[in-house]
């Protein structure tokens, strides 16, 4: 989706080089189009680049919503993977946060063989 290519984009150029022009323009282009009414953002609405990051990230989970993005972004940015109903929250110190290599790869694909 080129939704998700402007945030990603946004979230590496805030990352690199803190808040500027073009993470705001991109955040933009993505939270107006699907907000007509809503007032641009400007580099005087974040504080420090932490502040445009997490905005980014909440944009990203509302753009994104429902279409399979937030468990790998949790396990991106190395944060719990939310529980629901009565499945408690994974934490990244636990074995399953990652998620093992499916076994009918493990059998078919030559670089994951034990012994060649």
């Amino acid at each position: 989706r080129y939704a998700e290519v402007l945030l990603n984009l946004a979230e590496a150029e805030a990352r690199v080089n803190g808040v500027n022009q073009r993470a705001i323009d991109l955040l933009n282009a993505v939270y107006l189009r699907s907000n007509a009414t809503g007032t641009a953002f400007t580099t005087a609405d974040f504080a420090s680049a932490d502040a445009l990051i997490a905005r980014l990230l909440t944009e990203r989970r509302v753009e994104l919503l429902g279409e399979g993005f937030r468990a790998f972004d949790c396990m991106r940015l190395l944060v719990d993977i939310p529980g629901k109903a009565n499945v408690a929250a994974v934490t990244p110190a636990v074995s399953e946060y990652i998620w093992p290599i499916p076994s009918g790869e493990l059998a078919v694909n030559r670089a994951c063989v034990q012994n060649p």
